[in-house]
Order: structure tokens, then C-alpha cells, then sequence
């Protein structure tokens, strides 16, 4: 082998090495709660209404289309357990703020929320509350059942490589 090609051990060091550094200390803390889940060991910290604010967010984010969206796979539910049992508590504080600043959500038409949320996207990098929120809602979402198996393709077991053409798989596959 020469030098202008890459060994396979040198590529996987470098993936794995440029997905650690993609990771922000959030998205660690969400991988290593569903590593570490014992199934509502946890306090659940966030007000009724904080929660609904996070499940009409996730929901604008992530809809249900011809798929679940966040609401059916209880996205708001993983938050309230990161924000409750896996975030310091200056994350907590902000992320309990965020919710309450975005309180206007709750009355507002379909249209609104995809207005308001956008908006919020637009800003993101700014606004620390919803790039938190966004990531973990995104997380919550691919790493439930719903997001897993119905979002996703999913095959435990997957047999021997053969390459396929899209068209003929038709969505993107977890495994």
C-alpha cells in the first residue's frame, strides 16, 4: 500500500476522533444517560407547564408526518430526565429558564409555533437554552423506539454488506 491511500485503522482513529471532538458536553451527558438509564430512577424536576413547553418545542421541531413525531415518542419526557438528573446546575438553571421564557408557546396556533421555533432555530447559535433543547430533542427523538425503529429502519441482526441503491431502500437506516 502506498502513502496516498489511508489505512483503515488510521480512518476509524480519525472518525473516532473527529466524533468526540463533534460531541458538545451536552450531547455526552445525553449519550451517557441512555448508556446509564435504570427505567424513572430519576426526580422529575420540571413544572407540569415547563414540560408542556418542551413537548409543544420538541413537537414543532420534530412533527408527526407520515412518522410519530417528538410528542408520541416522549422526547419531552428524556429532557426532563437530563435536565433533572444529568445537567450542572448552571445547565439546569438555564434550561428551566429557557422553558419558562418560551411559555408564550402554549397559546399559540400551529403556524405560530412553526414561526416562533424557526426563529429560534435562526438564532441558535446565540441562544444557548435552544441549541441545548434542539440537540436534545434530536437525541431523545433517534434514540427512543419510535425514532429507532419507526423513523429509521432498523435491523438487529444486519447480514452481509451489499450495496443497495436508494431508491430501492427508500429512507435512511439506524443499523
Amino acid at each position: 500500500m502506498t502513502d496516498t491511500f489511508i489505512s483503515r485503522r488510521r480512518f476509524l482513529a480519525g472518525t473516532s476522533m473527529l466524533l468526540g471532538a463533534a460531541l458538545t458536553p451536552i450531547a455526552s451527558k445525553a449519550f451517557a444517560a441512555i448508556a446509564n438509564n435504570n427505567d424513572n430512577q430519576f426526580k422529575m424536576l420540571m413544572s407540569p407547564v415547563q414540560l408542556n413547553v418542551a413537548k409543544q418545542m420538541a413537537d414543532t421541531i420534530i412533527p408527526t408526518t407520515n412518522t410519530p413525531g417528538a410528542a408520541a415518542a416522549m422526547v419531552h419526557d428524556f429532557i426532563n430526565m437530563m435536565v433533572s438528573s444529568y445537567l450542572t446546575e448552571t445547565e439546569r438553571a438555564m434550561m428551566l429558564a429557557g422553558f419558562d421564557n418560551h411559555q408564550a408557546i402554549l397559546s399559540m396556533t400551529e403556524q405560530q409555533r412553526i414561526d416562533y421555533v424557526s426563529n429560534l432555530d435562526k438564532n441558535r447559535h446565540s441562544d444557548e437554552f435552544f441549541k441545548s433543547f434542539k440537540e436534545l430533542t434530536v437525541i431523545g427523538y433517534y434514540t427512543s423506539k419510535i425514532g429507532a425503529s419507526v423513523e429509521l429502519n432498523y435491523d438487529p441482526v444486519p447480514g452481509p454488506y451489499k450495496e443497495l441503491p436508494f431508491k430501492d431502500v427508500g429512507k435512511v437506516w439506524s443499523t
